[in-house]
């Protein structure tokens, strides 16, 4: 694969520029973010789902703001991320999730998405250069 200044090729061989893949990336999680935000309102495995998704979100988010970027942006902006997700995850397991198999999906899955958004964005960050 060819790769210019700016970019690498993709899509039938097109120039894709970084600012286009964060762009696309922001439109592909943004419609899945806000899936799970309206998932929030649902009962059962749905509402596990959707905690686990916007906690893990958070919670990698600040591991990886923390531990990456930490030189360029405030700790307490991370530190405020991280607490934010944990803080949501709390309040949904206390008054919103019920049963062992949810209780279980909301917890396993926020360390899940947690984990993925921290390898996924050190990925990105290693093979593009960061976004």
């Amino acid at each position: 694969m060819a790769r210019g200044r700016r970019g690498r090729r993709g899509l039938a061989g097109r120039h894709i520029t970084r600012a286009l893949r964060a762009r696309l990336g922001g439109l592909t999680f943004g419609i899945l973010v806000g899936l799970a935000a309206a998932w929030l309102r649902a009962r059962g495995l749905r509402t596990a789902l959707a905690t686990a998704a916007l906690a893990g979100v958070g919670v990698g988010e600040s591991v990886y703001g923390l531990t990456v970027v930490a030189d360029s942006t405030s700790q307490v902006y991370w530190s405020a991320i991280g607490l934010g997700g944990v803080a949501l995850l709390t309040v949904m397991l206390v008054r919103r999730i019920r049963g062992p198999v949810p209780v279980l999906c909301a917890v396993a899955g926020t360390v899940a998405v947690a984990a993925a958004f921290l390898v996924t964005y050190s990925w990105i960050g290693g093979a593009w250069g960061g976004i």
